[in-house]
């Protein structure tokens, strides 16, 4: 061991003698001249220089695109909130209109119902009940009058008929109490009970909705009493 030792003194005393020899002979060298394994340490040192510039370009260019794309999500993000409010507004104008409509819809169907009802045909039968019994009274006194109540008679008929109302005569027909009023029941010849044998007032429609019942009187079979005055007589 001592021996290596003293063989590596000897190497190394040799070569910085060497060396001092040198740079006495060359003295401009020794300004000029850099150990070798000093220009690995540079180029590695520019080298770390190099990866540290472009390792910092990096980041700022990595920061540059984060910010970029921050502000267009920021703008996107305001172009949606926009067309949201708008798209409120919209339709808070909608509603409105929509309710506003709905309100005259049921104001004009009210108005329709009030003014086109079935009231007013109702008055307009007592009406005709009036111009009927007074047609019937004038016979015995031809004239103007009752020329003119022919007239107006024919006009209120022609109302009925443009606004599909129509009068049902009920006589020879089976009583109905949906449709029929009784008044009274007389025995009559010939005539099946229940036979309706005339009328004092007429059934009227409004297209197919029934809105007065007939006032009748009906049929009925002879008592035992009548039976047997007739069979007497006979």
């Amino acid at each position: 061991m001592d021996k290596d030792n003293d063989m590596i003194l000897k190497a190394k005393n040799k070569k910085d003698k060497g060396e001092k020899e040198r740079m006495e002979k060359n003295p401009s060298n020794a300004e000029i001249d850099v150990p070798i394994e000093d220009e690995s340490n540079c180029e590695a040192l520019l080298q770390s220089d190099s990866s540290e510039g472009s390792s910092d370009g990096n980041e700022s260019g990595c920061c540059d695109d984060q910010g970029a794309e921050y502000a267009a999500l920021k703008q996107l993000c305001q172009t949606y909130e926009r067309d949201a409010i708008a798209n409120h507004e919209k339709y808070l104008r909608a509603l409105a209109d929509f309710e506003n409509y709905k309100r005259r819809a049921i104001k004009e169907r009210s108005e329709l119902v009030k003014y086109q009802g079935e009231r007013i045909f109702q008055d307009l039968l007592e009406m005709v009940d009036n111009f009927e019994r007074a047609l019937q009274s004038a016979d015995s006194d031809p004239g103007q009058l009752k020329t003119g109540l022919e007239m107006v008679y024919k006009s209120l008929i022609d109302v009925f008929t443009k606004y599909e109302v129509r009068a049902e005569s009920a006589v020879g027909e089976n009583f109905d109490p949906n449709k029929h009023s009784a008044l009274g029941q007389v025995v009559v010849d010939d005539t099946s009970p229940g036979t309706i044998v005339s009328e004092l007032k007429k059934a009227y429609f409004y297209k197919d909705k029934l809105i007065r019942v007939a006032e009748v009187v009906v049929a009925k079979e002879p008592e035992a009493s009548d039976r047997d005055s007739v069979d007497e007589t006979v």
